[in-house]
């Protein structure tokens, strides 16, 4: 279920042009608009993410949160594999060709081969070598386009970044090196669940400073993260995709007497509870200049750090945008977009 029917036409015309996706990658036609595409050899992309490991390719356009087009190819088992979803050897076809790396290259081919002007683009590496092959074609075919903004995920990236032989352009990107930190399956007291799935924060550096996002799964991480966080706020906002509150009420172990501190004034360890309305909003306050903002709607969660003049405290929207399962669209694409994709994020 490749979503590709709200791409702007020139971008079809040319990825159809180029490396014949009709049939190679399995792109799905879902309107009469895909049938009229207009020949051009130019497209923007506001963001391009390729996504490699030894197993893996993926790659993901995208123009704006409804316009996307997610296309992997996976080896496994001594085949290469054309999915058209994120379950392996589900919905999948195999490929003639018995080369990964074969198949790597015609599959970037269509899609470097075009004029792009890349606004972002992020690298993802999870496994890949510096000196592999695969990433030796992806520097390769990159500078034809350089993007204005590059951000490179993985350890692999962490050393070699500047040796990177589009980074030696006149032009040069702005480059953001991106970790990862995980912590999960964390014992909570007094919850339903006996293992609770904490929430991950990646974080980078920029010219800006430290960037810092979450995600989160449920509202108990949601509240844990607020008080690690609310002894050193900094400037920052935070998406929490499609988490729909249905108790109103949630207790936790404070955490570092933090919460005590913001509520009470006084450092505390004991246990405390905190009131969450459904459909309704939350608000923390930190210092006199910060405030820390939940929204708790009925489509879910949305949390935003900063000056109170920088926040609407009036504002009623989900703030889930595209993720949204009761304000989106409903067509196929976006289906894909928020039930697949936004997993992802």
């Amino acid at each position: 279920m490749t979503s590709w029917s709200s791409l702007p036409a020139e971008m079809k015309s040319e990825v159809l042009k180029y490396t014949n996706f009709l049939t190679c990658n399995n792109v799905r036609l879902c309107s009469q608009a895909d049938k009229e595409a207009v020949e051009s050899m130019k497209a923007k992309v506001p963001f391009l993410k390729i996504g490699i490991s030894l197993e893996a390719v993926n790659l993901l356009i995208i123009q704006n949160p409804n316009e996307i087009l997610r296309i992997d190819l996976i080896a496994e088992e001594n085949k290469i594999y054309r999915s058209q979803n994120l379950d392996i050897g589900k919905d999948s076809t195999i490929m003639k060709s018995d080369s990964f790396l074969e198949e790597i290259s015609n599959f970037l081919n269509g899609i470097f081969q075009r004029k792009l002007e890349i606004e972002s683009c992020l690298i993802e590496n999870k496994d890949v070598p510096t000196h592999h092959e695969m990433l030796k074609f992806i520097e390769k075919k990159l500078p034809a386009t350089c993007p204005k903004r590059l951000v490179l995920s993985g350890k692999f990236f962490s050393n070699t970044h500047k040796s990177l032989p589009f980074l030696k352009k006149e032009k040069k990107p702005e480059v953001l090196i991106r970790n990862w930190k995980k912590n999960i399956s964390k014992r909570w007291e007094g919850y339903s669940l006996p293992i609770i799935k904490i929430y991950e924060v990646s974080k980078w550096k920029s010219k800006y400073g430290n960037q810092e996002d979450i995600i989160a799964w449920t509202a108990i991480e949601l509240v844990t993260y607020i008080a690690r966080i609310a002894s050193n706020p900094i400037y920052r906002t935070h998406w929490l995709p499609g988490y729909h509150v249905e108790n109103n009420e949630r207790s936790l172990n404070s955490y570092g007497g933090t919460f005590e501190q913001l509520v009470n004034q006084t450092p505390s360890k004991t246990n405390i509870k905190f009131r969450f309305p459904n459909y309704d909003t939350y608000k923390l306050r930190m210092d006199s200049k910060k405030i820390n903002f939940v929204k708790f709607t009925e489509c879910g969660i949305s949390m935003q750090v900063g000056s109170p003049q920088n926040i609407d405290m009036l504002d009623s929207t989900c703030s889930l945008e595209f993720m949204c399962p009761r304000c989106a669209n409903h067509s196929m694409e976006d289906w894909y977009f928020r039930e697949v994709i936004g997993n992802l994020h």
